[in-house]
């Protein structure tokens, strides 16, 4: 319902660029936390689709989708039309590069690999796919900051190779199902990160 309730304590702790505001408020739909004037490039990857024919996550074709959603956010970032009137639309933009990479069809995921929405499985496969999307979604922004560098404002944020204070994720419980997914290296990530920086200063939503 309305009017939403947010935690700007809980938010602010996760601030990737507490050297720039500090947080307020969300886009009007609550998927990001957003500083002035700044927007983001929102996507969603159908899950659904990446599903086979004998009921099993086709975890390759769904690391592809998320490699190539990824760049085409960040170019939505440089492409996009911002409001002539209001530059620090575009200055906001530019400066951090958010994007919001997201996942729809989850329940019929589970509807077709046979897994109960809102048991223990469905929450194990909820999390192993969102960690799978966020991981390759760092890794893609990494690489964007290899070919074409990081976020301008990387300095002082979370993300600063000089001084990184981001952590990988860690699941709130151990995963208790397996549903075939490739290991994900979150080391590989911290040392991205460092070698190169990363490109968006938000990835997932």
């Amino acid at each position: 319902g309305e009017p939403g309730v947010l935690f700007l304590d809980a938010a602010n702790r996760s601030n990737p660029v507490p050297h720039l505001y500090e947080l307020e408020a969300t886009n009007p739909c609550g998927e990001q936390f957003l500083g002035p004037y700044e927007n983001c490039c929102l996507g969603s990857i159908n899950l659904a689709q990446h599903v086979t024919a004998d009921g099993q996550i086709d975890w390759g074709a769904l690391e592809q989708t998320v490699i190539e959603s990824t760049r085409f956010l960040d170019d939505v970032v440089s492409a996009n039309k911002y409001v002539p009137a209001v530059p620090q639309l575009q200055d906001a933009a530019h400066r951090v590069r958010r994007i919001g990479l997201g996942i729809m069809g989850l329940a019929d995921v589970m509807y077709k690999i046979g897994v109960r929405y809102g048991d223990q499985q469905s929450l194990d496969l909820a999390g192993q796919v969102m960690e799978f999307v966020r991981f390759h979604c760092m890794r893609t922004s990494i690489e964007l900051a290899r070919e074409r560098g990081p976020f301008p404002a990387i300095s002082g944020s979370i993300y600063d190779p000089d001084n990184l204070l981001w952590q990988p994720p860690t699941p709130l419980q151990p995963y208790s199902h397996s549903f075939g997914r490739p290991v994900v290296d979150w080391s590989a990530i911290v040392e991205g990160i460092i070698a190169h920086g990363i490109r968006n200063g938000a990835q997932t939503t």
